[in-house]
Protein backbone atom coordinates (compact mmCIF):
# COMPACT_ATOMS: atom_id res chain seq x y z
CA UNK A 1 0.00 0.00 0.00
CA UNK A 2 1.51 3.42 -0.42
CA UNK A 3 3.12 5.17 2.27
CA UNK A 4 1.47 8.03 3.01
CA UNK A 5 -1.89 5.70 3.84
CA UNK A 6 -0.13 4.84 6.68
CA UNK A 7 -0.56 7.54 9.13
CA UNK A 8 -4.55 8.10 7.47
CA UNK A 9 -6.45 5.75 10.42
CA UNK A 10 -4.63 7.69 12.98
CA UNK A 11 -6.28 11.22 12.12
CA UNK A 12 -9.13 12.56 14.02
CA UNK A 13 -12.57 11.71 13.76
CA UNK A 14 -13.58 15.03 12.56
CA UNK A 15 -14.07 15.68 9.34
CA UNK A 16 -17.20 17.37 6.58
CA UNK A 17 -20.72 16.78 7.76
CA UNK A 18 -21.64 13.32 7.73
CA UNK A 19 -24.13 13.23 4.83
CA UNK A 20 -21.04 13.26 2.34
CA UNK A 21 -19.91 9.95 4.21
CA UNK A 22 -23.13 8.31 5.56
CA UNK A 23 -23.68 5.39 3.92
CA UNK A 24 -26.92 2.94 4.73
CA UNK A 25 -26.57 -0.93 3.70
CA UNK A 26 -28.62 -4.45 4.43
CA UNK A 27 -29.19 -7.64 2.63
CA UNK A 28 -32.54 -8.54 1.89
CA UNK A 29 -33.90 -11.53 0.14
CA UNK A 30 -34.73 -10.65 -3.96
CA UNK A 31 -37.97 -9.73 -5.08
CA UNK A 32 -39.15 -12.36 -8.00
CA UNK A 33 -38.28 -9.29 -10.51
CA UNK A 34 -35.37 -8.69 -9.14
CA UNK A 35 -34.02 -12.30 -9.01
CA UNK A 36 -33.31 -13.78 -12.66
CA UNK A 37 -33.15 -17.42 -13.00
CA UNK A 38 -29.27 -17.12 -14.02
CA UNK A 39 -28.70 -16.38 -10.24
CA UNK A 40 -30.19 -19.23 -9.12
CA UNK A 41 -26.88 -21.78 -8.85
CA UNK A 42 -26.16 -21.52 -5.72
CA UNK A 43 -28.69 -20.57 -2.46
CA UNK A 44 -27.73 -18.00 -0.33
CA UNK A 45 -28.71 -15.63 -2.91
CA UNK A 46 -29.29 -12.07 -1.42
CA UNK A 47 -29.45 -8.25 -2.52
CA UNK A 48 -26.81 -6.18 -1.40
CA UNK A 49 -28.67 -2.78 -1.21
CA UNK A 50 -26.73 0.61 -0.36
CA UNK A 51 -28.75 3.78 0.50
CA UNK A 52 -27.80 7.15 0.27
CA UNK A 53 -28.28 9.22 3.08
CA UNK A 54 -29.32 12.36 1.20
CA UNK A 55 -31.70 10.87 -1.31
CA UNK A 56 -34.25 8.30 -1.16
CA UNK A 57 -32.41 6.17 -4.00
CA UNK A 58 -30.82 2.60 -3.52
CA UNK A 59 -28.49 0.62 -5.44
CA UNK A 60 -28.40 -3.45 -5.37
CA UNK A 61 -26.12 -6.11 -6.51
CA UNK A 62 -26.23 -10.05 -6.55
CA UNK A 63 -24.41 -11.55 -3.23
CA UNK A 64 -24.39 -15.37 -2.47
CA UNK A 65 -23.67 -16.33 1.07
CA UNK A 66 -22.29 -19.62 0.84
CA UNK A 67 -22.20 -22.30 3.17
CA UNK A 68 -20.62 -26.04 3.78
CA UNK A 69 -23.86 -27.38 3.75
CA UNK A 70 -24.00 -25.32 -0.06
CA UNK A 71 -20.78 -26.81 -1.05
CA UNK A 72 -21.94 -30.14 -0.61
CA UNK A 73 -25.23 -29.71 -2.42
CA UNK A 74 -23.54 -28.07 -5.03
CA UNK A 75 -20.03 -30.56 -5.33
CA UNK A 76 -18.39 -27.33 -5.50
CA UNK A 77 -14.81 -26.33 -3.44
CA UNK A 78 -13.72 -23.36 -2.01
CA UNK A 79 -11.34 -23.17 -4.68
CA UNK A 80 -13.85 -23.11 -6.97
CA UNK A 81 -15.63 -20.19 -5.87
CA UNK A 82 -12.31 -18.09 -6.01
CA UNK A 83 -12.24 -19.24 -9.47
CA UNK A 84 -15.33 -17.97 -10.33
CA UNK A 85 -15.19 -14.77 -12.12
CA UNK A 86 -19.18 -13.83 -13.31
CA UNK A 87 -22.23 -14.53 -11.22
CA UNK A 88 -24.56 -13.98 -14.19
CA UNK A 89 -24.46 -13.96 -18.41
CA UNK A 90 -22.88 -10.30 -19.30
CA UNK A 91 -19.68 -8.65 -17.42
CA UNK A 92 -21.73 -6.62 -15.45
CA UNK A 93 -22.45 -9.45 -13.99
CA UNK A 94 -18.82 -10.03 -12.94
CA UNK A 95 -18.50 -10.96 -8.94
CA UNK A 96 -15.39 -12.03 -6.90
CA UNK A 97 -15.42 -14.46 -4.10
CA UNK A 98 -14.44 -13.91 -0.69
CA UNK A 99 -13.52 -15.74 2.86
CA UNK A 100 -15.61 -15.20 5.91
CA UNK A 101 -11.87 -14.26 7.45
CA UNK A 102 -11.45 -11.41 5.44
CA UNK A 103 -14.53 -10.12 5.72
CA UNK A 104 -14.80 -10.11 9.35
CA UNK A 105 -11.70 -7.95 9.18
CA UNK A 106 -14.17 -5.25 9.15
CA UNK A 107 -16.60 -4.90 12.05
CA UNK A 108 -19.31 -2.73 10.09
CA UNK A 109 -18.67 -4.93 7.05
CA UNK A 110 -18.77 -8.54 9.45
CA UNK A 111 -22.19 -7.20 10.79
CA UNK A 112 -23.55 -6.67 7.73
CA UNK A 113 -22.92 -10.00 6.05
CA UNK A 114 -23.06 -11.87 9.61
CA UNK A 115 -26.93 -10.82 9.69
CA UNK A 116 -28.13 -13.27 7.17
CA UNK A 117 -25.81 -16.14 8.06
CA UNK A 118 -26.82 -16.68 11.33
CA UNK A 119 -25.31 -19.86 12.23
CA UNK A 120 -21.55 -19.03 9.97
CA UNK A 121 -20.75 -19.38 6.63
CA UNK A 122 -17.58 -19.88 4.69
CA UNK A 123 -18.09 -16.43 2.50
CA UNK A 124 -19.90 -14.12 -0.20
CA UNK A 125 -19.75 -14.22 -3.82
CA UNK A 126 -20.04 -10.39 -4.00
CA UNK A 127 -21.14 -8.55 -7.73
CA UNK A 128 -18.38 -5.99 -8.68
CA UNK A 129 -20.88 -3.56 -10.01
CA UNK A 130 -24.58 -2.04 -8.64
CA UNK A 131 -26.82 -3.69 -10.93
CA UNK A 132 -29.66 -2.16 -10.13
CA UNK A 133 -30.88 1.30 -8.78
CA UNK A 134 -34.02 3.33 -7.97
CA UNK A 135 -36.42 4.47 -5.27
CA UNK A 136 -35.89 2.84 -1.82
CA UNK A 137 -39.62 2.42 -0.72
CA UNK A 138 -40.16 -0.56 -1.65
CA UNK A 139 -36.86 -1.59 0.54
CA UNK A 140 -38.22 0.26 3.89
CA UNK A 141 -39.47 -2.74 5.09
CA UNK A 142 -39.04 -3.94 9.52
CA UNK A 143 -35.65 -4.88 8.56
CA UNK A 144 -33.72 -1.65 9.13
CA UNK A 145 -30.71 -0.57 7.16
CA UNK A 146 -27.85 -0.44 8.98
CA UNK A 147 -25.22 2.33 9.07
CA UNK A 148 -22.04 1.58 7.34
CA UNK A 149 -18.62 3.80 7.54
CA UNK A 150 -17.85 4.60 3.73
CA UNK A 151 -14.53 2.54 3.09
CA UNK A 152 -13.19 5.24 1.14
CA UNK A 153 -13.18 8.06 4.27
CA UNK A 154 -9.80 6.49 5.51
CA UNK A 155 -8.12 7.96 2.30
CA UNK A 156 -8.76 11.32 2.94
CA UNK A 157 -7.64 13.92 5.79
CA UNK A 158 -9.89 15.95 7.42
CA UNK A 159 -11.39 19.26 5.81
CA UNK A 160 -10.34 18.10 2.62
CA UNK A 161 -13.95 18.11 1.07
CA UNK A 162 -14.12 22.58 1.84
CA UNK A 163 -10.65 22.71 0.33
CA UNK A 164 -11.72 20.72 -3.00
CA UNK A 165 -14.27 22.78 -3.27
CA UNK A 166 -12.47 25.81 -2.61
CA UNK A 167 -9.25 25.08 -5.38
CA UNK A 168 -12.06 23.69 -8.19
CA UNK A 169 -13.37 27.19 -7.69
CA UNK A 170 -10.41 29.20 -8.50
CA UNK A 171 -10.17 26.37 -11.18
CA UNK A 172 -12.46 27.72 -13.17
CA UNK A 173 -12.04 31.42 -12.29
CA UNK A 174 -14.75 31.30 -9.66
CA UNK A 175 -14.01 34.04 -6.08
CA UNK A 176 -13.92 31.41 -2.88
CA UNK A 177 -11.99 33.35 -0.38
CA UNK A 178 -15.56 34.87 0.83
CA UNK A 179 -16.81 31.92 2.61
CA UNK A 180 -15.90 29.33 4.54
CA UNK A 181 -14.88 25.92 4.26
CA UNK A 182 -18.19 25.09 5.86
CA UNK A 183 -20.23 27.45 4.13
CA UNK A 184 -18.93 26.55 0.85
CA UNK A 185 -20.01 22.59 1.45
CA UNK A 186 -23.21 23.82 2.76
CA UNK A 187 -23.83 25.53 -0.42
CA UNK A 188 -22.74 22.83 -2.52
CA UNK A 189 -25.23 20.27 -1.02
CA UNK A 190 -28.03 22.94 -1.13
CA UNK A 191 -27.31 23.46 -4.96
CA UNK A 192 -26.71 20.16 -6.08
CA UNK A 193 -30.43 18.41 -6.41
CA UNK A 194 -30.78 21.03 -9.16
CA UNK A 195 -27.89 19.17 -11.15
CA UNK A 196 -27.99 15.68 -9.63
CA UNK A 197 -31.27 13.16 -11.16
CA UNK A 198 -31.23 9.79 -11.47
CA UNK A 199 -31.65 10.18 -15.30
CA UNK A 200 -30.35 12.87 -17.30
CA UNK A 201 -33.78 11.92 -19.59
CA UNK A 202 -35.80 13.81 -17.01
CA UNK A 203 -34.17 17.33 -18.73
CA UNK A 204 -36.12 17.05 -22.15
CA UNK A 205 -39.16 18.35 -21.02
CA UNK A 206 -37.49 21.58 -19.92
CA UNK A 207 -35.29 22.06 -23.13
CA UNK A 208 -38.36 20.62 -25.53
CA UNK A 209 -41.90 21.31 -23.87
CA UNK A 210 -45.20 19.58 -24.48
CA UNK A 211 -44.93 18.03 -27.93
CA UNK A 212 -42.12 19.54 -29.23
CA UNK A 213 -38.81 17.90 -30.38
CA UNK A 214 -35.53 19.03 -31.81
CA UNK A 215 -35.31 19.92 -35.61
CA UNK A 216 -32.79 17.36 -35.83
CA UNK A 217 -30.40 14.47 -34.07
CA UNK A 218 -26.92 13.03 -34.54
CA UNK A 219 -26.22 10.53 -32.44
CA UNK A 220 -23.37 8.14 -32.72
CA UNK A 221 -23.30 4.58 -31.10
CA UNK A 222 -27.06 4.99 -30.81
CA UNK A 223 -26.77 0.73 -30.05
CA UNK A 224 -30.75 -0.05 -30.37
CA UNK A 225 -31.98 2.71 -29.56
CA UNK A 226 -33.60 1.99 -26.98
CA UNK A 227 -32.61 3.10 -23.00
CA UNK A 228 -30.66 6.26 -24.78
CA UNK A 229 -30.18 9.21 -22.48
CA UNK A 230 -32.36 10.60 -25.47
CA UNK A 231 -35.03 8.66 -24.96
CA UNK A 232 -37.95 10.95 -24.72
CA UNK A 233 -36.76 12.85 -27.86
CA UNK A 234 -37.10 9.70 -29.51
CA UNK A 235 -40.03 8.78 -28.16
CA UNK A 236 -41.91 11.78 -29.20
CA UNK A 237 -40.53 11.29 -33.39
CA UNK A 238 -37.67 13.24 -33.19
CA UNK A 239 -35.60 12.75 -36.40
CA UNK A 240 -31.89 12.97 -37.20
CA UNK A 241 -28.80 10.72 -38.44
CA UNK A 242 -28.33 7.23 -35.75
CA UNK A 243 -25.77 5.50 -36.32
CA UNK A 244 -23.83 2.60 -34.79
CA UNK A 245 -20.69 -0.02 -35.64
CA UNK A 246 -23.04 -3.22 -34.18
CA UNK A 247 -24.67 -4.52 -36.69
CA UNK A 248 -27.51 -6.52 -34.61
CA UNK A 249 -28.07 -3.66 -33.00
CA UNK A 250 -28.80 -1.41 -36.00
CA UNK A 251 -31.18 -4.35 -37.53
CA UNK A 252 -33.16 -3.82 -33.94
CA UNK A 253 -33.10 -0.21 -33.98
CA UNK A 254 -34.78 0.06 -37.70
CA UNK A 255 -37.09 -2.59 -36.73
CA UNK A 256 -38.37 -1.13 -33.83
CA UNK A 257 -37.46 2.73 -34.75
CA UNK A 258 -37.62 3.25 -38.39
CA UNK A 259 -39.37 6.67 -39.54
CA UNK A 260 -39.41 8.89 -42.07
CA UNK A 261 -37.31 11.37 -40.26
CA UNK A 262 -34.80 9.32 -39.49
CA UNK A 263 -31.75 7.37 -41.03
CA UNK A 264 -30.50 4.59 -39.18
CA UNK A 265 -27.44 3.00 -40.18
CA UNK A 266 -24.31 0.86 -39.40
CA UNK A 267 -21.29 2.56 -40.18
CA UNK A 268 -18.18 2.79 -38.23
CA UNK A 269 -17.13 6.80 -37.55
CA UNK A 270 -13.90 8.61 -36.93
CA UNK A 271 -13.16 12.47 -36.21
CA UNK A 272 -11.55 13.09 -39.65
CA UNK A 273 -14.09 11.77 -41.21
CA UNK A 274 -17.21 13.64 -39.94
CA UNK A 275 -17.40 16.24 -42.11
CA UNK A 276 -18.07 14.03 -45.16
CA UNK A 277 -20.50 12.67 -43.55
CA UNK A 278 -22.81 15.66 -42.27
CA UNK A 279 -22.68 16.70 -46.06
CA UNK A 280 -23.37 13.68 -47.57
CA UNK A 281 -26.31 13.00 -45.17
CA UNK A 282 -26.93 16.78 -44.92
CA UNK A 283 -31.04 16.38 -45.22
CA UNK A 284 -31.09 14.50 -41.59
CA UNK A 285 -28.90 16.67 -39.82
CA UNK A 286 -29.59 20.38 -40.33
CA UNK A 287 -30.10 22.56 -38.32
CA UNK A 288 -29.01 20.13 -35.48
CA UNK A 289 -30.33 20.71 -32.18
CA UNK A 290 -29.16 17.57 -30.62
CA UNK A 291 -25.39 15.93 -30.58
CA UNK A 292 -25.01 12.50 -28.63
CA UNK A 293 -21.97 10.54 -28.98
CA UNK A 294 -21.24 6.99 -26.26
CA UNK A 295 -18.59 5.40 -28.69
CA UNK A 296 -16.13 4.52 -25.48
CA UNK A 297 -13.14 5.41 -27.60
CA UNK A 298 -12.03 8.27 -28.91
CA UNK A 299 -15.77 10.38 -28.10
CA UNK A 300 -13.95 13.65 -26.86
CA UNK A 301 -11.97 13.98 -30.29
CA UNK A 302 -15.20 13.15 -32.02
CA UNK A 303 -17.17 15.76 -30.38
CA UNK A 304 -14.50 17.97 -30.59
CA UNK A 305 -14.45 18.17 -34.48
CA UNK A 306 -18.22 18.14 -35.05
CA UNK A 307 -18.26 21.51 -32.80
CA UNK A 308 -16.16 22.71 -35.24
CA UNK A 309 -19.19 21.74 -38.10
CA UNK A 310 -22.31 22.24 -36.02
CA UNK A 311 -23.89 24.53 -33.13
CA UNK A 312 -26.53 22.09 -31.23
CA UNK A 313 -28.55 23.39 -28.64
CA UNK A 314 -27.79 20.23 -26.49
CA UNK A 315 -24.44 17.40 -26.21
CA UNK A 316 -25.03 14.48 -24.05
CA UNK A 317 -21.62 12.45 -23.36
CA UNK A 318 -20.83 9.35 -21.25
CA UNK A 319 -18.62 10.20 -18.34
CA UNK A 320 -15.29 7.63 -17.97
CA UNK A 321 -13.99 9.38 -14.29
CA UNK A 322 -11.24 6.89 -13.92
CA UNK A 323 -8.86 10.13 -14.09
CA UNK A 324 -11.17 13.01 -11.39
CA UNK A 325 -11.06 16.15 -11.68
CA UNK A 326 -9.51 18.80 -12.36
CA UNK A 327 -7.46 16.59 -14.31
CA UNK A 328 -8.76 16.68 -18.22
CA UNK A 329 -8.49 12.99 -19.70
CA UNK A 330 -9.60 11.91 -23.29
CA UNK A 331 -9.07 8.29 -25.36
CA UNK A 332 -7.35 9.65 -28.85
CA UNK A 333 -7.44 6.16 -29.88
CA UNK A 334 -10.65 3.50 -31.22
CA UNK A 335 -7.96 0.97 -29.72
CA UNK A 336 -8.27 1.25 -25.49
CA UNK A 337 -5.99 -1.93 -25.87
CA UNK A 338 -8.56 -4.20 -23.91
CA UNK A 339 -9.04 -1.40 -21.28
CA UNK A 340 -11.41 0.98 -19.95
CA UNK A 341 -9.85 3.71 -20.71
CA UNK A 342 -12.07 4.97 -23.45
CA UNK A 343 -14.07 7.75 -23.61
CA UNK A 344 -13.54 11.04 -21.62
CA UNK A 345 -13.60 12.37 -17.86
CA UNK A 346 -16.00 15.37 -16.48
CA UNK A 347 -13.20 17.60 -16.32
CA UNK A 348 -12.62 17.30 -20.13
CA UNK A 349 -16.27 17.72 -21.24
CA UNK A 350 -16.58 20.28 -19.04
CA UNK A 351 -13.70 22.18 -20.56
CA UNK A 352 -14.60 21.45 -24.28
CA UNK A 353 -18.02 22.09 -23.80
CA UNK A 354 -17.64 26.11 -22.26
CA UNK A 355 -15.89 27.06 -25.00
CA UNK A 356 -18.65 26.14 -26.95
CA UNK A 357 -21.17 27.82 -24.47
CA UNK A 358 -22.64 24.85 -23.52
CA UNK A 359 -22.92 24.47 -19.93
CA UNK A 360 -23.70 21.07 -17.46
CA UNK A 361 -27.76 21.17 -17.07
CA UNK A 362 -28.19 17.37 -15.48
CA UNK A 363 -25.79 14.53 -14.42
CA UNK A 364 -26.65 11.02 -13.21
CA UNK A 365 -24.45 8.23 -12.10
CA UNK A 366 -23.49 7.53 -16.32
CA UNK A 367 -24.48 10.71 -18.49
CA UNK A 368 -24.38 14.20 -18.45
CA UNK A 369 -26.34 16.78 -20.48
CA UNK A 370 -24.76 20.11 -21.32
CA UNK A 371 -27.07 23.04 -23.27
CA UNK A 372 -26.41 26.43 -23.86
CA UNK A 373 -27.24 29.29 -21.43
CA UNK A 374 -24.92 31.42 -19.78
CA UNK A 375 -21.97 30.24 -17.63
CA UNK A 376 -23.04 29.13 -13.91
CA UNK A 377 -22.51 31.33 -10.97
CA UNK A 378 -20.49 30.28 -7.77
CA UNK A 379 -23.54 28.92 -6.08
CA UNK A 380 -24.16 26.61 -9.31
CA UNK A 381 -20.65 25.50 -10.14
CA UNK A 382 -20.83 24.44 -6.18
CA UNK A 383 -23.97 22.11 -6.95
CA UNK A 384 -22.55 20.71 -10.17
CA UNK A 385 -19.40 19.73 -8.42
CA UNK A 386 -21.30 18.30 -5.59
CA UNK A 387 -22.87 16.42 -7.93
CA UNK A 388 -20.13 15.23 -9.33
CA UNK A 389 -18.79 14.41 -5.80
CA UNK A 390 -21.71 12.19 -5.25
CA UNK A 391 -22.49 10.41 -8.49
CA UNK A 392 -18.38 9.66 -9.11
CA UNK A 393 -15.74 10.10 -6.54
CA UNK A 394 -17.92 9.42 -3.04
CA UNK A 395 -20.08 6.17 -4.14
CA UNK A 396 -17.95 3.02 -3.25
CA UNK A 397 -18.23 -0.14 -5.56
CA UNK A 398 -19.49 -3.76 -4.16
CA UNK A 399 -16.45 -5.28 -3.64
CA UNK A 400 -15.39 -2.20 -1.42
CA UNK A 401 -18.13 -2.40 0.89
CA UNK A 402 -16.11 -5.65 2.55
CA UNK A 403 -13.87 -2.70 3.84
CA UNK A 404 -10.88 -0.63 3.62
CA UNK A 405 -8.53 -3.28 3.55
CA UNK A 406 -10.05 -4.45 0.51
CA UNK A 407 -9.31 -1.91 -1.98
CA UNK A 408 -7.25 -2.12 -4.56
CA UNK A 409 -4.24 0.44 -5.83
CA UNK A 410 -6.22 1.80 -8.49
CA UNK A 411 -8.59 3.16 -6.44
CA UNK A 412 -6.08 4.55 -3.57
CA UNK A 413 -4.47 6.29 -6.26
CA UNK A 414 -7.25 7.77 -7.87
CA UNK A 415 -8.78 9.11 -4.24
CA UNK A 416 -4.92 10.15 -3.74
CA UNK A 417 -5.04 12.56 -6.59
CA UNK A 418 -8.54 14.01 -5.18
CA UNK A 419 -6.82 14.75 -1.95
CA UNK A 420 -3.33 16.35 -3.08
CA UNK A 421 -2.77 19.51 -5.29
CA UNK A 422 -2.23 18.97 -8.95
CA UNK A 423 0.65 19.56 -9.01
CA UNK A 424 2.02 17.34 -6.38
CA UNK A 425 -0.20 14.41 -7.97
CA UNK A 426 1.46 14.85 -11.17
CA UNK A 427 4.99 15.11 -9.60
Amino acid sequence: MLAWLRWLPWLPVWAEPEELWELRAKLIKPSAHKAPRYVSFLPGHWLLLLRESRFDYCYWTNVFSVTEANLLEKGFSIKSLHEVSKCGPSIEHGCSFFDAEVIRKDPASASLFNSKAPDGYLGSLIGHYWVGQGSCSEFLDKDPFMQVPSPLRVLHPPGLWGRWLRRSLQEVGLEADSLSDRSLIDTALEAMPEICTDSVTDVWDSQWPDGTTPKSMLVIGCSTMAGEPTQPLIDKGAGGLFLDMDRRAIRVARAQSSAPNRLIMNITVAPHTVGSLLKEYKAFVEDLEVLQVDIDSFDGPMVQALLKLTQPKAVVVEIRDFVPFPFRYACLDSDTKSLPWGGANFAFWQHLLAQHGLYLVRMDHRDAVFARRKAPDRRKFLGIMACYLRQYLLKPNPLQMVGPHTLDQNTIFRQHWISSEPTTALS
